[in-house]
C-alpha cells in the first residue's frame, strides 16, 4: 500500500508540474495555493518541496524493510535459544472475514521467518519444529505489529485467530 501511494503522489506532483508550467509558459493563467496566488518563483519553489518530500516518500516505499532484517535476526536467535522437536507442530492462524480492513493483507512470521500474507477470511497453515515460538503479524496498511508467544506439543495443533478490527492476536483453546 505505501507504494502504490508514493507512486500516486509522485505522479500528483508531475501532474501538477506539468499543468502550471505549461499556464506559466504561455502567460494564460497563474497557480494558486490555498487561495495564495503563486508568482512563477513561488510556484517553483511549491514544486521543489513537492519533489523532495516525493524523493523520501518513494525512499521509505521502496527501500529496504528494517522489519524484515530484524525478523531474520529474530529468526536466528530464536532457534539458538528454543529447544527442537522431532515431530513438528502445526501452526494454524486464521482471520475471520470482516469488512474492515478486508482489502489489507498481514504479513505472517513465524519465529522470524517470513510464512505467507493472511488475508481476510483466510488461514495460514504452517509448521514448527520449535518448543517455545512466537508468531507476529504485521498489517501493511498501517505497519502496525502484534505478536503472541505460544509453547508447542511434538505433532500437536496450535490454533491462533486474528481479529482485524481489534488488533488482537488469540489462542484458541
Amino acid at each position: 500500500m505505501k507504494k502504490f501511494q508514493a507512486i500516486l503522489w509522485t505522479l500528483a506532483t508531475i501532474i501538477i508540474a506539468i499543468a502550471g508550467f505549461a499556464g506559466y509558459s504561455d502567460g494564460s493563467h497563474y497557480m494558486t495555493w490555498f487561495g495564495i496566488e503563486l508568482s512563477k518563483n513561488g510556484f517553483i519553489g511549491l514544486i521543489l518541496v513537492f519533489v523532495v518530500i516525493d524523493f523520501f516518500t518513494l525512499k521509505n516505499a521502496f527501500g529496504k524493510d528494517k522489519f524484515v532484517e530484524e525478523m531474520k535476526d529474530k529468526a536466528m536467535e530464536t532457534v539458538s535459544v528454543s529447544g527442537e522437536m522431532d515431530i513438528p507442530c502445526t501452526v494454524l492462524l486464521t482471520r475471520p472475514g470482516s469488512i474492515l480492513g478486508a482489502a489489507m493483507g498481514v504479513r505472517v512470521f513465524l519465529n522470524g521467518v517470513e510464512q505467507e500474507v493472511l488475508k481476510n477470511g483466510k488461514t495460514v497453515e504452517m509448521q514448527t519444529r520449535l518448543i517455545q515460538n512466537e508468531l507476529v503479524a504485521r498489517s501493511n496498511a498501517d505497519d502496525k505489529v502484534y505478536t503472541i508467544p505460544f509453547d508447542a506439543q511434538p505433532g500437536g495443533n496450535v490454533h491462533i485467530t486474528f481479529n482485524y478490527n481489534k488488533g488482537q492476536l488469540t489462542i484458541d483453546n
